[in-house]
């Protein structure tokens, strides 16, 4: 083979060895879906549901709570390592080595969006060991703080909740069509946050009664609209001259740029996208149920394709 022929055989060969891995990276991506997330990475964490918090259909209503600390003087928050005293002694049942759930009540909720009543959401600030008792006072260490503990907060017992097995772990079909399973709502989050991502821990408007399980999957989905963000947001007054200006495209009038500036944006935009029909769902990710209570299931986002809001619906996979 003359040189000139080998030379060009040479620098083919590594494109013929790309190639088949290109395909099947298309392949792959087109017939099942994106792979996003980190398959090595666990998917709930021991503090994601002993922090979680829930929702029940009854205040938690006890007597019992942290009274003082060790270092009240310092400071407000007391964290794991820190001691503090309960109102909680051995005339009420307690022991050295009890362990115990410190909890902030916060009252009732309800769906933001359809106003349906939820029950009463309770806070998990930590988790507390007793470590010397009297007659009607405790002393007890921190030793898990999903949050400041602060004087007034409750206690009521520990409950050592195991983490659901994982599923086999599989690329996220981000164009699958709807299941028509049973679906529900995002309607909170830990920390009250409305733009929520992977780790999150998020609440629903169904629950146990509803035929939820621990360990089930939901895949996160918004249904298109003219305007991308908290599911409602069309429903806001859209005569705002500010916003107007926006649907075109611009900032204000000073920096208004020339007609056909390529950010000038498009005059029907915005009424094409408010009456198009068949738009396919857009598919942000997806999480699985790790605390359960009779109407309202809390969940742990394990992956997302963009920002998941408030508002925003889930269907079991």
């Amino acid at each position: 083979m003359p040189r000139s022929c080998r030379s060009f055989a040479l620098l083919l060969l590594p494109l013929l060895l790309i190639v088949p891995v290109f395909r099947s990276v298309a392949k792959a991506q087109e017939g099942v879906g994106l792979v996003l997330g980190d398959p090595r990475e666990p998917i709930v964490h021991r503090k994601d549901i002993l922090c979680a918090g829930f929702v029940s259909k009854r205040h938690v209503d006890t007597p019992f709570q942290v009274i003082g600390g060790e270092k009240e003087d310092e400071r407000v928050f007391f964290a794991a390592g820190e001691i503090i005293y309960l109102n909680y002694g051995a005339h009420d049942g307690a022991s050295v080595g009890d362990s115990l759930y410190a909890i902030r009540p916060r009252g009732e909720i309800e769906n933001p969006f359809t106003g349906k009543d939820l029950g009463y959401y309770h806070e998990e600030m930590g988790i507390i060991r007793i470590i010397a008792v009297q007659r009607h006072i405790s002393t007890a260490e921190v030793t898990m703080s999903c949050d400041g503990i602060m004087i007034g907060d409750v206690i009521r017992p520990y409950d050592e909740y195991i983490a659901p097995e994982p599923k086999d772990f599989a690329p996220l079909n981000r164009y699958d069509l709807p299941t028509h399973k049973l679906s529900g709502q995002i309607v909170m989050s830990r920390g009250y946050r409305d733009y929520l991502a992977e780790r999150d821990i998020v609440f629903l408007d169904i629950g146990a009664d509803q035929g939820v399980k621990i360990g089930q999957y939901y895949t996160i989905y918004r249904e298109p609209g003219y305007k991308e963000g908290p599911v409602g947001i069309e429903d806001w007054d859209y005569d705002d001259e500010a916003e107007i200006e926006r649907d075109h495209g611009f900032s204000d009038h000073r920096y208004k740029p020339a007609d056909f500036s390529i950010i000038a944006g498009h005059d029907d935009e915005i009424e094409i996208r408010k009456h198009r029909i068949g738009v396919p769902r857009k598919v942000l990710g997806e999480m699985e149920i790790i605390r359960l209570e009779g109407h309202v299931a809390t969940g742990v986002i394990t992956r997302t394709t963009q920002e998941v809001n408030l508002g925003d619906y889930v269907e079991l996979q």
